[in-house]
């Protein structure tokens, strides 16, 4: 009976460890035994994605491996229920088995994005700082304006050559002519000089010449006069007048005469520069006229009331047979021989004169008085900066005693 029982035990121990040893090399399929097997108990694994678990191989083993025990408990259970007999061996075999499970992993879903979170968890951007530039552009030199003096000038000669020197220090920027009288050569020499050369026949006949020019000259700083030489020759006379163009019409601000003694040195005259720089015009004015005579008859005296002031006057040109003369102040008288008269020959003569406030005569007046033959005429010319233009005149042939007074608009319309 000992050893029946032994050899049951051995037998059971066998059938145990073999099962044992399948599950550990993953043989899952049960040993034949005459033990009815229960079902195989699985492991459900919670997925932790999306995707397919993949099993629990230890899980299923440990179950397997419980379910053998619970079938070598029962059948050890069963043969000890059994009566020994005395002097037996009685054995009570406890097997515990633990079944280890893995624990499932949860996986906690993420948090919806909301305004907050994605606030809190948008990268903070850090504006590049501005850069403040510390380099000066070095300013570019400003050219210094160069001192100019504009001005008129006009020039009027009854010499066979006529030459204005301009200031030594100061240079011809530009220069314009805008009026001219009489057929003549202009040079303009390193624009320092302006030379006249008129017609000999010009001259020889008695009469002038005349130009007006426009000069913008190079000033030096702080100078206050600009000097002027002219020089002519040995006969005749020159007429230098020098006008502001800066006021609102060009304005005479200085008139030199040069004589015979101006042949062999040129002489010297001076402006103000502050006078050409001025835009208001000076006050008194002269105005230049001439007076032409002209007569058939065989005497004729002119002259001119006392309220007209004279500054200078002077002889410009004659022309026929005059004998005799007689020229001063406003009083101005020519004869020619009788026989010269009768035959109708005529004499004539023009003279020029300046008159204070000239601007403010409207009108010139004058009386003449002559012989009983022929007729008489005058003519007046005001001088204007571009040319020299007819006024009116007069004709008569009067020979009462006292004269007729006669009057010529000096700005016709």
């Amino acid at each position: 009976m000992k050893k029946s029982m032994l050899g049951l035990i051995i037998l059971l121990t066998s059938l145990f460890v073999t099962g044992c040893v399948k599950v550990q090399g993953r043989f899952l399929d049960p040993p034949i035994s005459t033990v009815e097997s229960e079902p195989t108990a699985t492991a459900t694994l919670m997925p932790t994605s999306t995707k397919t678990a993949t099993p629990n191989w230890t899980a299923t083993a440990a179950v397997e491996q419980a379910r053998i025990a619970e079938s070598v408990k029962g059948t050890l259970t069963a043969l000890a229920s059994a009566t020994p007999t005395t002097g037996q061996l009685t054995s009570t075999p406890s097997a515990t088995n633990t079944v280890v499970s893995t624990p499932t992993k949860t996986r906690t879903p993420e948090p919806t994005p909301t305004a907050t979170n994605m606030a809190t968890r948008a990268p903070t951007s850090t504006q590049r700082p501005t850069m403040t530039s510390t380099w000066t552009p070095t300013p570019r030199p400003t050219a210094t304006p160069v001192p100019t003096v504009q001005m008129r000038i006009r020039i009027v000669s009854s010499s066979h050559w006529t030459t204005v020197q301009l200031p030594p220090t100061n240079l011809i920027i530009r220069q314009r002519s805008i009026g001219l009288i009489g057929d003549m050569d202009i040079t303009s020499i390193q624009g320092k000089e302006i030379h006249l050369n008129p017609k000999d026949d010009l001259v020889e006949s008695g009469h002038t010449y005349e130009l007006v020019q426009d000069l913008v000259l190079r000033a030096q700083k702080d100078q206050e006069e600009l000097e002027f030489d002219v020089q002519l020759g040995c006969n005749g006379e020159t007429t230098l007048e020098v006008y502001n163009t800066l006021t609102a019409t060009p304005t005479l601000v200085g008139r030199f005469l040069a004589g015979p003694a101006a042949c062999d040195a040129p002489e010297s005259f001076t402006v103000s520069t502050s006078a050409l720089m001025t835009t208001q015009p000076p006050s008194p004015q002269w105005r230049q006229i001439q007076m032409r005579i002209s007569t058939t008859s065989d005497w004729v005296s002119v002259f001119l009331p006392p309220e007209i002031k004279l500054a200078k006057r002077n002889e410009v040109a004659r022309e026929g047979s005059i004998t005799a003369e007689n020229i001063q102040g406003r009083f101005s008288q020519i004869v020619q021989p009788l026989t010269e008269a009768e035959a109708g020959k005529e004499i004539s003569i023009t003279l020029a004169f300046f008159i204070l406030n000239g601007t403010e005569i409207q009108e010139l007046p004058f009386t003449i008085e002559m012989g009983c033959i022929g007729e008489t005429t005058v003519e007046v010319f005001p001088i204007g900066l571009y040319t020299l233009y007819s006024a009116g005149k007069i004709t008569t042939n009067n020979c009462n005693l006292p004269g007729k007074t006669f009057a010529i608009n000096l700005d016709p319309s």
